[in-house]
């Protein structure tokens, strides 16, 4: 499968993108013959990680039956395969959060504060389930007017709403009790605040809307499938950056060398980047990387040529130099 002759541009997802469809291809945590989702699982490790930085580690409870099954799925960097791919060596780079001899040190300070804005939310709330036990309010922005109705759906308990329970009973188990998996859907119910419009390509993401400074930002999967070129890309991360206060942090999970993704016969694009691209365009919209770590992803999954994942952390400077 080949990326698309032209770039995917907003109003193609506007008008085809099914947010259903792409919940149940990529969001249920095991496939119809119970092989573990290792993409998913993945990512949700990343990102308990990185809003624990600087917090002890809690006890955990005794593995329960599928719970080992999850850790087994996160062993796939020894060599088992899932049909989201094979997940090879964690590559980690400065050092909030340095791994030696296989223990993580932690930050001096955690991720944590009043407010946090998640950019480019989609229809899915896996990015916030570790992120609301971190802080007060969370605002969710989109820009495609369906995604937002299916989050929405979501949050509202509404019939036909997509089921996230494995996943958050998988997130709680990572944090030391799964079974506050009920506990945790109702917090993140009442701490999302709002759901607006997004377009990550203006000076203002929310225009007309004007949103005070953030503690934190967000952002998964998001602005590499928005921005058709590294300009683009470089551009939109100094409208996103715009959005945190001095002293605030950015959280992005980034894909790297991904031209596509596809699904519900549908091929979307996505910007090709590496790591260093990332790492300098994060520092030029005025922040300082704190976290940074690659996970290789082993090509054989024919809905997307990814081959790693960036998770990283980085804090707003005073004023932006250079």
């Amino acid at each position: 499968m080949d990326a698309p002759a032209v770039f995917t541009d907003a109003e193609v997802y506007q008008q085809s993108f099914n947010p259903q469809e792409y919940l149940k291809e990529f969001y249920t945590l095991s496939d119809g013959q119970g092989q573990p989702n290792a993409f998913l699982m993945e990512n949700l490790r990343s990102l308990f990680q990185m809003f624990s930085l600087g917090e002890s580690p809690a006890p955990r409870r005794r593995a329960t039956s599928d719970g080992a099954m999850c850790r087994a799925a996160l062993g796939l960097r020894a060599g088992k395969h899932s049909p989201s791919g094979l997940w090879g060596v964690s590559v980690p780079g400065r050092g909030l959060h340095a791994h030696q001899n296989g223990l993580p040190h932690p930050a001096p300070e955690g991720l944590k504060g009043d407010t946090l804005i998640d950019v480019g939310c989609g229809p899915t709330i896996y990015q916030l389930l570790s992120a609301c036990e971190r802080f007060q309010e969370i605002i969710a922005l989109d820009y495609t007017d369906q995604n937002r109705r299916e989050l929405e759906k979501w949050l509202k308990n509404e019939a036909g709403a997509f089921d996230w329970r494995p996943v958050v009973k998988y997130v709680c188990e990572l944090e030391g009790d799964k079974e506050k998996w009920a506990e945790k859907e109702e917090k993140l119910r009442k701490k999302v605040r709002r759901v607006l419009k997004c377009d990550v390509t203006k000076a203002n993401p929310t225009e007309p809307v004007t949103l005070p400074p953030a503690d934190c930002v967000l952002s998964t999967l998001c602005l590499e499938a928005a921005c058709k070129d590294l300009a683009t890309f470089r551009s939109a991360l100094r409208n996103v950056g715009g959005l945190v206060k001095p002293g605030g942090h950015l959280v992005m999970v980034t894909v790297l060398r991904e031209t596509y993704y596809a699904f519900n016969k549908q091929v979307f694009s996505c910007l090709c980047l590496e790591r260093n691209m990332v790492e300098e365009a994060v520092e030029g919209a005025g922040f300082d990387v704190k976290f940074s770590e690659v996970q290789s992803y082993l090509l054989g999954d024919v809905r997307t040529d990814c081959e790693a994942v960036l998770s990283l952390v980085a804090r707003k400077r005073a004023s932006i130099t250079g």
